[in-house]
């Protein structure tokens, strides 16, 4: 009930409600913990929801967990690998998203949250080198297109800057 919660309302509009129902779930998925402790659905689950509320620590806490249970699941990588970058842990962060896109070397949030590791590491040239990976995958990716041309911009090369920052306004995108 608690996973079904959180897929739900994952993506609602209404904060409140989120709120709401977010802590009704993770009611849920810490009672399924007391039966069943070992249940990596629940700490998946549990780990997806703190992140949501910016709560990076116990997000990592349990997706740690989850992740010794089911080391290849690609989502569980994905958002653990997130909570990670958030964390300020880069380089477990990128081992654990390189573990996911060689999992589905098609994960575009995988290569994204890859760019922002390397680009937080001030690693620029391997955060463009991820970046085009995701733009590769998904050209109307305006958020990818922008991170680039910021990146060149700050590399000093403001005529791929303006290259990227024009694709990504054509797509909607202006940074805010």
């Amino acid at each position: 009930l608690g996973t079904e919660m959180v897929y739900a309302l994952r993506e609602s509009p209404n904060k409140k409600n989120q709120l709401d129902t977010f802590n009704l779930a993770k009611s849920y998925l810490r009672r399924s913990l007391e039966i069943y402790p070992d249940l990596s659905e629940a700490m998946t689950y549990l780990g997806i929801v703190y992140y949501m509320e910016n709560n990076f620590d116990s997000a990592y806490y349990y997706q740690s967990k989850a992740i010794k249970a089911k080391p290849d699941d690609v989502d569980l990588n994905y958002n653990y690998g997130k909570t990670l970058d958030k964390l300020k842990k880069y380089d477990e962060a990128i081992k654990v998203l390189d573990h996911a896109v060689a999992l589905d070397p098609k994960h575009e949030g995988a290569y994204f949250n890859l760019a922002l590791s390397y680009t937080n590491k001030e690693d620029m040239d391997k955060g463009l080198f991820y970046f085009s990976k995701v733009i590769e995958i998904n050209p109307k990716r305006g958020d990818a297109n922008y991170y680039s041309g910021m990146l060149f911009k700050a590399k000093g090369d403001t005529l791929k800057a303006k290259k990227y920052f024009g694709k990504a306004t054509a797509l909607g995108f202006t940074g805010q």
